[in-house]
């Protein structure tokens, strides 16, 4: 898109998830049963990984 002025626009029409502060890498954010048929978005720049841990 672009704005009036002719400028790129950084909005869209995509819900999406993000943080209000830093994350430290490697920091456990949502387990299974928390996110129990969660559909997740994805990015053509992803920022973070959907992981497997072993208990």
């Amino acid at each position: 898109g672009a704005e009036a002025g002719g400028g790129p626009t950084s909005f869209t029409n995509v819900d999406g998830l993000f943080a209000r502060e830093a994350i430290e890498a490697g920091t456990i954010i949502m387990s299974e049963e928390e996110g129990c048929g969660m559909e997740l978005p994805t990015s053509a720049t992803p920022n973070c990984e959907v992981v497997e841990v072993e208990d």
